[in-house]
């Protein structure tokens, strides 16, 4: 049996958070939630395995979703999808990444985690 990808959701807006988590699970994904960057950065440095980091920029405190990716691909490259209201910083991301402005649909969300999972892991056709 093979073992279901996990992700990571970073988003502090209750709702957003739940669908996708929702919709992922549906999928047969692990889902892992956090609603705040320290929560977040806790599973980072915890060590919890994470195959696709999507994760909201802003996230207050001062702590963004850059940060975010930077210390689970320091750790592990993965691929990270960015979420934001705001403009996009390229020069931020990670490589093997994604940036969705927001409001951005769950089934678009699916999708572009499917694709870099696939990507990453070579079985993309």
């Amino acid at each position: 049996m093979t073992q279901q990808p996990v992700v990571l959701i970073v988003e502090d807006n209750a709702l957003v958070r739940i669908d996708l988590a929702e919709t992922l699970r549906s999928l047969g994904w692990s889902v892992l939630e956090a609603d705040s960057a320290e929560e977040a950065l806790d599973l980072c440095t915890s060590g919890q395995h994470v195959d696709v980091l999507v994760t909201d920029i802003n996230l207050g405190n001062g702590t963004t979703g850059w940060d975010i990716a930077r210390a689970f691909w320091l750790r592990e490259p993965l691929p990270v999808i960015y979420m934001s209201g705001n403009a996009d910083n390229p020069l931020r991301h990670v490589p093997a990444s994604a940036f969705m402005t927001k409001p951005c649909q769950p089934p678009e969300v699916i999708e572009t985690c499917l694709r870099l999972h696939e990507r990453r892991n070579g079985s993309e056709g």
